[in-house]
């Protein structure tokens, strides 16, 4: 691939979100430690970075999705698959910035999936008459055990069967999945109730030889909101039993999702064998890092100087993410 044109459209776009300090960290005397200019971020003293957008404190919702969400999305309608996903530690502003949580302060806090499901609904609406869609939302949370079911949703059901590795998962319980848009149903119903919001859009037909021929397309749209990516020792003293050991498999699903990262964003690993199947994770988001998608990803971090290091270490996840090349070609 020799086109700038096309390795730019192949390029997992990647940027970064700092949010405001929040009053816990202003009470107890937090500093900001990072700066944004432009494209670049500055943590410290010296340590610098470069990304496609830096969304400094002051960015708005509709910015965002304006500059780096919606015209990837867009490409849903002409028949490739886009994947838009969130990192970073937890209380970074992951589930604010994907909308994929409850919100009450109307337009200027409608996070990215909320914004996705209008756009995709108003493109529907506004398409010619000789082309139809077809869109059916679910929403997928992989979790550590079996029988837990957080979802609250009225057409939340566990999966009736593992999912396939065609579908992403190796064999197992743990996931659980809700039905949304389909039939009708409300796009906006279920939203956060799970981790992996995954909606499915349909392509329309458009028609020629005297309506002999009919075309159609499918597309998978993914809205990913990762957990939390703190290290185990920093919730160790919080946390114990059961919420502990759920912390920690789902860190060893962010470890393995770095591994993905790290094999694909490494110019002098490219080729090399890539390990998708660590996790259940990495195994859903296959095709997203590395394969047929176009994909965003947006590293949420806090400003606050008492976690720069975990701030830091989002950069350097960011940072190699920048670097991965993917294979998007019309379904």
């Amino acid at each position: 691939m020799d086109d700038p044109a096309l390795q730019d459209a192949a390029a997992v776009r990647v940027a970064v979100r700092v949010r405001p300090l929040i009053t816990r960290e202003l009470l107890q005397g937090s500093k900001t430690c990072i700066s944004t200019d432009g494209p670049c971020v500055t943590i410290g003293r010296d340590r610098r970075f470069t990304f496609d957008h830096a969304f400094g404190a002051n960015t708005q919702q509709e910015e965002v999705y304006r500059e780096l969400v919606g015209p990837v999305v867009e490409n849903c309608f002409d028949g490739f698959n886009v994947t838009v996903l969130a990192y970073g530690q937890t209380g970074s502003g992951k589930t604010f910035t994907m909308g994929t949580g409850e919100y009450g302060g109307g337009e200027h806090q409608m996070g990215i999936a909320p914004r996705v499901i209008r756009a995709t609904s108003s493109t529907c609406a506004n398409e010619q008459s000789s082309r139809s869609h077809a869109i059916l939302t679910i929403i997928i949370e992989q979790h550590l055990y079996p029988q837990h079911n957080t979802s609250t949703h009225p057409h939340t059901y566990p999966l009736s069967h593992p999912l396939s590795p065609t579908e992403g998962s190796p064999r197992g319980g743990g996931l659980s999945s809700a039905g949304g848009a389909a039939a009708g149903l409300p796009p906006y119903d279920g939203l956060g109730d799970g981790d992996v919001f995954r909606g499915v859009g349909g392509g329309g037909g458009s028609g020629g030889g005297g309506g002999s021929a009919v075309e159609v397309r499918t597309a998978k749209l993914h809205l990913v909101d990762l957990a939390g990516s703190e290290r185990n020792k920093m919730v160790r003293a919080s946390m114990q039993g059961p919420r502990f050991r759920e912390t920690v498999n789902i860190n060893q699903g962010l470890l393995a999702l770095g591994n993905v990262i790290s094999a694909l964003g490494d110019e002098r690993r490219r080729g090399s064998h890539v390990p998708y199947r660590e996790s259940k994770l990495t195994r859903l988001l296959q095709d997203s890092l590395g394969g047929n998608s176009r994909t965003a990803m947006i590293a949420c971090v806090s400003p606050a100087d008492d976690v720069l290091e975990e701030t830091l270490n989002t950069l350097k996840y960011a940072n190699r993410a920048k670097n991965i090349r993917n294979k998007p070609v019309v379904n």
